[in-house]
């Protein structure tokens, strides 16, 4: 298991990073499917999310999706059913795509309901962000 803790976080750094595999060059889109860095940032995600999570990965055998704002990211989390394995999808909400394109490219990956809460989401996004709810950043290790 790797070990992540030098890895700066509030009240050290003014942001949360978060671990990712893949990562574009304007950190518009981050993918992790490595269980460590998906554990770690689970962890900086709260003990309350995890007991939510650990709740309904019980009741629902085959796993849980959900997407949820982290800082300027519309994220994608997915966890097994035996939280043995899970992803995470950042998409910042001002990704260069149009929606259509948007809507294609996660249509692709993603059932149809996740697709749909994620333009939402965006567009919740991109009608409220300040700049103070700028609190997370993607590294790739």
């Amino acid at each position: 298991m790797a070990s992540f803790e030098w890895i700066l976080q509030p009240p050290q750094s003014h942001q949360y990073t978060f671990l990712v595999d893949d990562l574009n060059p304007s950190a518009t889109y981050g993918l992790t499917t490595d269980p460590d860095k998906f554990n770690y940032n689970r962890g900086l995600m709260g003990v309350n999310f995890n007991l939510e999570v650990g709740m309904n990965t019980a009741l629902a055998k085959e796993g849980v999706s959900a997407v949820l704002p982290l800082g300027r990211y519309v994220t994608i989390f997915q966890i097994s059913g035996q939280e043995d394995g899970g992803s995470m999808t950042f998409l910042d909400y001002q990704i260069n795509l149009s929606p259509p394109e948007l809507k294609t490219l996660l249509s692709g990956a993603f059932a149809p309901e996740l697709v749909t809460a994620c333009m939402e989401l965006k567009e919740l996004l991109r009608a409220d962000f300040s700049p103070s709810d700028d609190i997370v950043r993607l590294e790739k290790i």
